[in-house]
């Protein structure tokens, strides 16, 4: 085993002796083994102890363990104890994601703080198969059916060749000692569920399972790889990039005959699934307007296209400019100076604003728009409903939710970035200006 252990790490260059590398070790046969392999193939490395508190003493033993081997071998050990089950109740995550954030963050400090160039973790061949089976039970993309990645940034996982049975034999003839956890027993866990109760029959089916499985998550990692070259492509193609957000043209994604999975892939970074990737593409032909909501964009369905457009948390209610303030940032970044008129510039920009100063009521109001809404658009003597104006613009539903308007007492002086009022502009016998330009 260390033979195809040091050959699978200089063929794939893994890491070499010039790392600096730490290894999380937990105690159990799979990390020991690690630790054993890596201190006989002469690498520089310290150890990593993590103690979650979740099974009393048994933990704190694992810990005491791990300490003595480190002395014992001159090894620098770090060690940290986590109030695990205070962690997963906060951020609302099972135990177990409580344990891995925890550990993966304090490594990743550990590695930042103390320079080291990779963080080795024992995952091992079972482990690869585990997560398979539990991403396609739980439901999951074809990244999720190619199985643990082998390294991911300095995260590097060498022994996911090896099955639990080699390391155990490994074990057993260098001598190497480890500690069970109880806890690996406990069928309540989906991950022990599976080892104990489903793997066993899957290789009652076929005694070569675990190698089938190899070579099923090899070949998966290929049409992955393929599908992200044609997804990317596509993404390339159909997305336009529209101010903060992207639009894609409707007819354009019908002649790709593009399904479900595949708008789900293209559509990922903005939060869409496959539930609303079906959705989407049964609402094309159905009546424009229809809004797909993410954690962090919306997806509105339009005559032509789709837009797609971060949501808008800035202004709740109503944002007050005061005389001396010089910068806004809602809806969008706007520093603010006043200025004399003479040798004035006017600034011409659609998306700025120029008023004069002794017109203004202060403080001045910042606020979403809403029905009703009227002001004078510059160079007209009659008011016009906002509403009206948007429509003129053929704003699509998401632009309009992000239109603010800025009042002056009771008047509007700005549908703001999109048109000034003419009840606040700049005259013959203007003084002094106040100029809105965008900073960023």
């Amino acid at each position: 085993m260390q033979n195809s252990f040091s050959q699978i790490i200089k063929k794939r260059a893994l890491f070499n002796h010039e790392d600096k590398l730490l290894l999380a070790i937990s105690g159990g046969v799979d990390s020991m083994v690690l630790w054993h392999l890596i201190d006989q193939l002469g690498y520089s490395y310290a150890v990593a102890h993590c103690n979650f508190k979740l099974r009393e003493k048994e933990s704190d033993d694992d810990e005491t363990f791990v300490k003595n081997l480190a002395n014992t071998r001159e090894v620098i050990c770090y060690s940290k104890s986590f109030d695990t089950e205070l962690y997963a109740k906060t951020h609302k995550v099972s135990t177990q994601m409580a344990a891995r954030e925890l550990r993966y963050q304090w490594f990743d400090e550990l590695r930042i703080q103390h320079h080291y160039s990779k963080v080795l973790i024992a995952q091992h061949a079972d482990d690869n198969v585990e997560t398979y089976l539990l991403n396609l039970v739980r439901g999951t993309s074809l990244k999720g059916l190619k199985g643990i990645s082998e390294s991911t940034g300095n995260l590097i996982r060498p022994m996911l060749e090896f099955s639990r049975i080699e390391i155990i034999e490994y074990a057993n003839e260098h001598n190497v000692t480890w500690r069970e956890d109880a806890s690996n027993m406990e069928t309540y866990y989906k991950r022990n569920f599976l080892r104990h109760k489903v793997i066993p029959e899957l290789k009652e089916l076929n005694p070569d399972f675990l190698n089938t499985m190899k070579r099923n998550m090899v070949k998966n990692a290929e049409v992955f790889q393929v599908t992200e070259r044609h997804v990317n492509s596509l993404r390339d193609t159909l997305l336009e990039l529209s101010g903060d957000g992207v639009v894609i043209n409707k007819q354009s994604l019908k002649n790709e005959k593009i399904g479900p999975f595949v708008l789900s892939e293209l559509l990922k970074d903005y939060g869409i699934n496959l539930t609303q990737a079906q959705e989407i593409l049964e609402s094309l032909d159905s009546e424009s307007g229809k809004v797909f909501t993410t954690n962090t964009h919306k997806l509105n369905v339009d005559r032509t296209s789709l837009f797609i457009k971060p949501k808008v948390n800035g202004v709740q209610g109503e944002i007050l400019i005061e005389e001396n303030d010089r910068y806004i940032s809602i809806p969008k970044e706007y520093a603010i100076q006043l200025k004399p008129v003479d040798g004035l510039e006017i600034d011409r920009s659609s998306e700025n604003g120029m008023f004069d100063y002794d017109k203004l009521e202060f403080p001045l109001i910042l606020r979403k728009w809403k029905q009703g809404d009227k002001f004078i658009p510059l160079g007209m003597k009659g008011n016009k409903l906002i509403s009206d104006l948007l429509i003129d613009l053929k704003l699509s539903v998401l632009d309009k939710e992000s239109v603010c308007v800025l009042c002056s007492g009771k008047r509007i002086i700005w549908v703001v970035g999109l048109r000034l009022s003419d009840e606040s502009k700049i005259t013959q016998s203007t003084k002094r200006v106040l100029h809105f330009f965008r900073s960023v």
